[in-house]
């Protein structure tokens, strides 16, 4: 059994409570989910509590995937909970006279609302119940009745705000309900990380009105998948998707066939990937979900796997004024900086160096720096490698920094002694008395 994920011994403490949130986007990507799945295992055998977040499904909720794809139950009740909570509280008035009477209307508004909240949730339970046996949430709905008309009114314009918007506003709040949830029982010692494996580019801001790029600074956008790049490989992949389609079609009429034998695993990817390809491409900016991070009063170690994911750095730092005391740190590991690609190694050097790690009894702690250090050196080993070509070396990114307490100067990635502080300031009060002997130190005559 790792030693980390064991019980605790008089030699061998216990670990310190730490969360990860991988966020990912929700759609068929065969090498995505294979290597997302891979960093979760390795960060559970850590003993990290984990929890994964699929944007995409959150866009098309109700929308089966022809490539085995359905709606996930929880994220449907994320839109159901948007619907209750969408009663607007009663505002307090701010006459001074009218006071008592305002706060008695207000508590008895609170206890009809929170009535009317009970029974639309009773209501919608009875929908998530039916979706558990059924797919189509909209066929639900209509056989329920006109009781949910509401509801599906509700479920129209939701759908009709721009696709990139609902998937910002659904991130951040992931992001803050993770955060909320998790420092519920806050403690110094907790660590978050933060995961994003997928695709990152550089968004040029642009006037809406001409088109043009504007001089502001470009930020990094996480996006769904990469589209065909020109109109020209679209038409090839339709025509080959449809020459796939059609020569299936075959093997169901006539199962003796002998092109039976051609169906690969290149052609049924193929089919995955044309089928990823008809949705539109999903981005997130990066400036429109960083702001819970940097905000949260708990260290935080944001890890993002992606290309130009250094651009990330400097959206984050404008928020913040250089030189402001905080409480808490936010670090940030990216797989390249901007205007660089990945060669899909960042991961996997993170990986190797943590399990190094992992097995290692007389390694402690391993500092975010130092993780980073060992993954560079990790990934010059493969630039002899022929099948990557010169690996992107990771970068490490200090977005805030803790002033005046050196007990906090990186956030750890493995557990740490118990008090470790402690240690460390009776050492910095040891040599402090040492130098307030007589004869010791420099003196001026």
């Amino acid at each position: 059994m790792p030693r980390f994920s064991g019980t605790a011994t008089e030699n061998k403490p216990q670990r310190k409570p730490t969360s990860v949130l991988m966020l990912e986007f929700g759609f068929n990507d065969l090498a995505l989910e294979q290597e997302s799945e891979f960093v979760e295992a390795t960060f559970k055998s850590l003993g990290y509590n984990v929890e994964r977040f699929q944007i995409g499904y959150q866009i098309y909720p109700f929308k089966i995937y022809t490539n085995g794809f359905n709606p996930i139950l929880d994220d449907i009740r994320g839109i159901v909970e948007g619907y209750v909570n969408r009663i607007v509280p009663v505002e307090e008035t701010k006459n001074k006279s009218n006071k008592q009477q305002t706060v008695k209307e207000t508590s008895k508004n609170e206890r009809r609302r929170f009535a009317e909240s009970r029974a639309r949730r009773e209501k919608i339970d009875g929908i998530l119940d039916a979706l558990k046996n059924q797919s189509d949430l909209t066929q639900v709905l209509k056989t329920y009745g006109p009781e949910y008309d509401d509801f599906i009114r509700y479920l129209q314009e939701y759908l009709k705000q721009p696709v990139n918007r609902r998937a910002e506003t659904w991130l951040k709040s992931k992001i803050e309900a993770f955060l909320e949830h998790m420092m519920s029982n806050i403690n110094e010692d907790r660590r978050y990380i933060i995961y994003y494996y997928g695709h990152g580019d550089i968004l040029y801001p642009r006037n809406p009105r001409l088109g043009e790029r504007v001089q502001v600074t470009p930020t990094l956008s996480i996006f769904s998948h990469n589209p065909p790049e020109s109109k020209e490989e679209e038409t090839q992949w339709d025509a080959y998707y449809q020459h796939i389609k059609e020569s299936r079609y075959e093997h169901l009429i006539q199962p003796t066939n002998s092109k039976c034998s051609e169906c690969t695993v290149y052609e049924e990817n193929f089919l995955n990937f044309h089928a990823l390809y008809q949705n539109p491409v999903i981005t997130v900016r990066w400036e429109k979900i960083y702001k819970p991070i940097v905000d949260a009063l708990t260290n935080i170690l944001v890890i993002l796997d992606c290309c130009n994911a250094g651009l990330a750095a400097s959206t984050m730092n404008k928020m913040i004024q250089y030189g402001a005391i905080s409480e808490y740190r936010k670090e940030l590991i990216g797989a390249c900086g901007w205007g660089n690609k990945t060669q899909d190694l960042m991961s996997e050097a993170m990986i190797s160096c943590l399990n190094k790690h992992l097995g290692d009894e007389a390694c402690m702690s391993i500092s975010s720096t130092t993780l980073v250090t060992e993954m560079d050196n990790w990934l010059a080993t493969k630039l002899r490698s022929k099948s990557k070509k010169n690996p992107a070396q990771a970068v490490y990114c200090l977005i805030q920094r803790v002033l005046h307490n050196p007990n906090r100067s990186t956030v750890n990635i493995l557990p740490m002694k118990p008090k470790t502080e402690d240690l460390l300031d009776q050492n910095h009060k040891y040599k402090k008395d040492e130098l307030m002997k007589p004869g010791t130190g420099s003196t001026k005559h």
